[in-house]
């Protein structure tokens, strides 16, 4: 790879990369602009050290810091300004920072130099650029290593005495930094972890629950306590003929019609949680339906919410209407019934009664007759006769017959009613033939 292409995909947009490093990167940008400003505080400060001393011993020192501090402000400002975010989280950004240290450390002391712990603020704020990466071990022992390095050429440039307690200091420092800032890295990537298995966890129940609501049968809405609707599913967007987004916000007694007890059934829901009952839903298109509201309280975000069940009944009301006038239309064609059968018994049994009258009347001649009482008889007229009190016998049976007949289809329709009038009937029909000298209904047949 040459240098040209390793700089091209250096310093290259990434979309994934903003995507991924979103979360630090406000915090980043900040604590970059943040270093900018001291930097350019550090050229004031030579500036006006310079004017205060001229002859200053330690000026010139300040001259090759504030030259890096230029380049690293030149940098930062063209990433700002180019929006390559994605270089402050780049290994280019680490050895920039790393290389100013290195130089400002050389320069100033090498091991003994106090600028040293200024490592541990680079391990430190490794965690804070990438705080899921496992290479702070790595940027530990760099920094180990190169502040290894700068101590030997200073024990040789300067003369330093390499067993000197602050270089173990120094180097303890950036060890135990690393150490405690791994630590809470994992400690930080575990939590984050179980925070987003969670998230996931609650993303799932909530798309598992926002699809049963969406594949219930009835319209379901949920309001809060000052009755603003939160949520709804898409029956209820199917019921009401509006959209989710107009119906969110919208007051939950808006949609009830107000026969004067609104108010309090509100309250009562509000106060006791729980509510079912029967009432009056008006949709937005000006219509009445009646409906069974089922209402239940729960507790989500610190906030009392209520969730409404609505159960049309027009369907069941319209079809108990239906039941209650046909069961009318039954009753009425019963009655109705009944007076045609009671009409019916009646004339039979008065053309009964009126038949029996003269063929009884006749079987008492023809009784008489064969008795001889008026006469003797030859055995062509006897026999004549006897056929004559047979087939009167007959008339009258038929005749009975026909009575007890017709008190049947009654007593099967109204038993109690029709046979107490079947009774009363019955008993003034024979009570009048008897009055007329009529015979009984149950004639013996002719032994002849």
């Amino acid at each position: 790879m040459t240098p040209r292409s390793f700089w091209n995909r250096l310093t290259a947009r990434s979309d994934a990369d903003a995507i991924s490093l979103y979360p630090r990167t406000d915090l980043v940008l900040k604590l970059e602009w943040f270093l900018v400003l001291g930097r350019y505080l550090l050229y004031f400060a030579a500036l006006l050290l310079k004017l205060i001393s001229p002859d200053t011993d330690w000026f010139p020192l300040l001259i090759p810091v504030t030259a890096s501090a230029i380049l690293h402000n030149i940098f930062a400002h063209w990433a700002l300004y180019t929006r390559r975010y994605h270089l402050f989280f780049s290994p280019l950004n680490l050895f920039i920072y790393i290389g100013r240290i290195t130089f400002l450390v050389a320069i100033t002391g090498a091991g003994t130099s106090p600028m040293a712990p200024l490592y541990a603020l680079v391990i430190m704020g490794m965690n804070l650029y990438s705080p899921h990466s496992r290479k702070i071990p790595w940027v530990t022992a760099l920094c180990c290593s190169v502040y290894a390095f700068i101590t030997l050429g200073g024990a040789w440039f300067y003369g330093l005495d390499a067993l000197d307690y602050r270089i173990y200091a120094n180097l303890a420092l950036m060890v135990a930094t690393g150490w405690i800032i791994s630590m809470i890295s994992e400690l930080l990537h575990g939590m984050e972890e179980t925070k987003r298995i969670q998230e996931h966890q609650l993303r799932d129940y909530s798309d598992t629950l926002r699809a049963i609501l969406d594949h219930t049968a009835e319209p379901i809405l949920v309001f809060d306590d000052k009755e603003k609707i939160t949520e709804a599913n898409a029956q209820a967007e199917a019921y009401f003929g509006i959209s989710k987004s107009e119906l969110l916000g919208r007051r939950f007694r808006e949609f009830q019609f107000d026969d004067g007890l609104l108010t309090d059934r509100m309250s009562i829901i509000r106060s006791k949680r729980n509510w079912t009952g029967e009432i009056l839903m008006t949709l937005p298109d000006g219509s009445e339906r009646p409906v069974e509201l089922r209402v239940h309280s729960f507790q989500s975000g610190g906030k009392r919410l209520y969730v409404g069940l609505v159960r049309d009944l027009t369907r069941e009301k319209e079809l108990e209407e239906m039941r209650r006038a046909t069961q009318e239309q039954q009753e009425k064609a019963n009655r109705e019934l009944h007076r045609l059968y009671r009409i019916r018994t009646a004339f039979y049994v008065d053309i009964a009664r009126r038949l029996r009258s003269p063929l009884t009347a006749t079987a008492g001649l023809l009784a008489m007759l064969l008795d001889e009482e008026l006469g003797e008889l030859s055995d062509d007229q006897r026999k004549a006769l006897q056929s004559c009190r047979r087939s009167i016998r007959r008339m009258i049976e038929l005749v009975s017959e026909a009575f007890h007949e017709v008190d049947a289809p009654l007593s099967l329709l109204l038993p109690t009613e029709a046979s107490q009038s079947t009774d009363s009937m019955q008993t003034s029909a024979v009570s009048s033939e008897n009055g007329d000298g009529a015979i009984p209904l149950s004639v013996d047949k002719d032994p002849d």
